[in-house]
């Protein structure tokens, strides 16, 4: 697999998009920096040098769907437009053999990156097919909490320090449970970042908690925040701390 070829490539398809749209941007830059992320927890995992190039270039396509969803519905939304993971794959199919020149790793691919967004991995994976599904989700989670750092939610700060967490958000926390929300919740926008934050415990892999921890996320994003509700501001310490000793503990196994 020629790496440096497919992202020639997958340049040359983004930028038949609207890069005067800030959306289409960042998502060209998210997918370089899951590439990394992907990259790197391969490396950790001592795999080989063509796995760590099959890692990379799941992480760089496996957001591919993004760019058109955006075109056609102007949102991210996969409810108000389509699964971009799905999307992704279907175009995948069709065009891997412009992309790489072996069959080998079709199967892998698609299925990693249909499997990337959803809230969990479809059964019926084969080991390899499970074993790319969960690093690339790692990468993809990674870089989404790196985001929440700085860029999400950007200039709501003050909306966010005046929200408070529902009851159902702070309870998946003390689960450490994904936080998947019910169609016709009413959510606070402190909630979002809640569900960020819980990605953590669908982490697969040490490297992935180890990336983590040495980048600080999860206090960089809480940081970024002066509560003003005393109740929030407890619930906040609590979910702080919960967050931090499952990763130490993941990190001590």
């Amino acid at each position: 697999m020629d790496i440096r070829d497919s992202v020639i490539k997958f340049k040359k398809y983004a930028h038949n998009f609207d890069f005067a749209n800030k959306d289409i941007e960042r998502k060209y830059f998210h997918s370089f920096r899951v590439k990394s992320f992907s990259e790197q927890i391969a490396k950790k995992l001592y795999l080989d040098n063509e796995k760590i190039k099959l890692s990379s270039f799941i992480g760089l396509f496996h957001d591919i769907g993004r760019f058109e969803q955006l075109k056609q519905f102007s949102t991210f939304n996969d409810y108000y437009s389509f699964d971009h993971g799905n999307f992704g794959a279907e175009y995948l199919k069709e065009n891997l053999r412009f992309l790489v020149d072996t069959d080998e790793f079709d199967d892998i691919i698609i299925q990693s990156v249909k499997n990337h967004n959803k809230f969990r991995i479809a059964s019926g994976l084969n080991d390899d097919e499970l074993f790319y599904s969960k690093l690339v989700r790692d990468a993809d989670k990674l870089d989404i909490l790196f985001e929440s750092t700085s860029i999400f939610w950007e200039g709501k700060e003050d909306i966010i320090n005046n929200s408070s967490i529902l009851d159902y958000s702070y309870d998946c926390i003390k689960n450490h449970s994904l936080v998947e929300y019910k169609k016709g919740m009413k959510l606070e926008n402190l909630d979002s970042i809640i569900k960020v934050l819980a990605f953590v415990f669908d982490f697969n892999y040490t490297p992935s908690f180890q990336i983590l921890k040495n980048n600080d996320y999860i206090n960089k994003i809480l940081g970024r925040y002066r509560f003003n509700d005393a109740t929030t501001k407890k619930r906040i310490c609590e979910i702080q701390d919960i967050i931090n000793s499952f990763i130490d503990s993941k990190l001590e196994q």
